[in-house]
């Protein structure tokens, strides 16, 4: 299985853009990741495909090879924008693997750890800030 295409798509809200990448392969299968950077969302589309060339050809199951090549060998400070963009195909690299192998990423990671865990869901701070008004949008 090969990587043969890098694609970015950024998707509005009403607080701030998101930024998903696609990674297709060969094979069929392709793979959704996500790199937003708040307030970045074009600088990071286009880290995205100023990185895509070192991944297209590449094997998505060599996700650490990809990982290390795309830090190590751009030779820059990136920094945050950098490390989104990376992030984001890293991402559809273990969703691939996830689809090709019908397994679940945590347990291509490692597996399961917890038998439960608690949620985190954010952007309820639009609008009043008021206990009711967060628990009408968490529901």
């Amino acid at each position: 299985m090969k990587i043969t295409e890098v694609s970015t798509y950024i998707v509005g809200n009403a607080w701030k853009n998101w930024v998903f990448t696609r990674v297709d392969t060969d094979e069929g299968v392709h793979g959704i990741g996500e790199c937003t950077l708040n307030g970045f969302a074009k600088t990071v589309e286009a880290a995205v495909h100023e990185l895509k060339r070192f991944v297209i050809g590449q094997d998505p199951f060599d996700v650490e090879n990809h990982t290390l090549r795309l830090f190590r060998e751009v030779y820059s400070d990136g920094g945050q924008v950098q490390g989104a963009a990376l992030a984001g195909i890293e991402f559809a690299c273990w969703d691939i693997m996830g689809k090709a192998t019908n397994l679940p990423v945590y347990k291509l990671i490692g597996g399961r750890c917890h038998e439960r865990l608690r949620v985190y869901a954010n952007g309820w701070y639009r609008g009043p800030r008021e206990a009711q008004s967060f628990h009408d949008k968490a529901k």
